[in-house]
């Protein structure tokens, strides 16, 4: 995994092609969401592609959650980290995924090798 320095949060997960790093992650949990989930065209949803992106945000967060010395900020990235967690499981299941595409996926997008 490649690291990027950041003024705020020390060293954090780089993602190739990308000149600045944002470490906005918009998850709300299940009571706060407005719309309903979408299922049209369910079997062509790129299962890989998302359950990707979310344990890259998951490492992020953990990451943020570990070296932040603003509680309230911790707390946030838990929570955060929780409902990531949540969403690779919703992508686990679907049809379409494959662990090990994903993980090929993960470390094409990322730039991040795990398990």
């Amino acid at each position: 995994m490649r690291w990027q320095a950041h003024e705020r949060y020390g060293t954090i997960p780089y993602q190739q092609g990308i000149e600045t790093v944002s470490l906005f992650f918009f998850y709300a949990p299940k009571e706060t969401r407005q719309e309903p989930m979408s299922f049209r065209g369910y079997e062509k949803w790129q299962a890989n592609r998302h359950w990707a992106s979310h344990a890259y945000n998951k490492i992020a967060l953990t990451h943020i959650a570990m070296t932040t010395r603003d509680m309230a900020e911790k707390q946030q990235a838990l929570k955060e980290i929780e409902i990531a967690e949540g969403k690779q499981k919703f992508w686990m299941i679907h049809p379409n995924f494959d662990l090990k595409a994903a993980l090929a996926q993960l470390k094409r997008e990322y730039g991040v090798s795990i398990g």
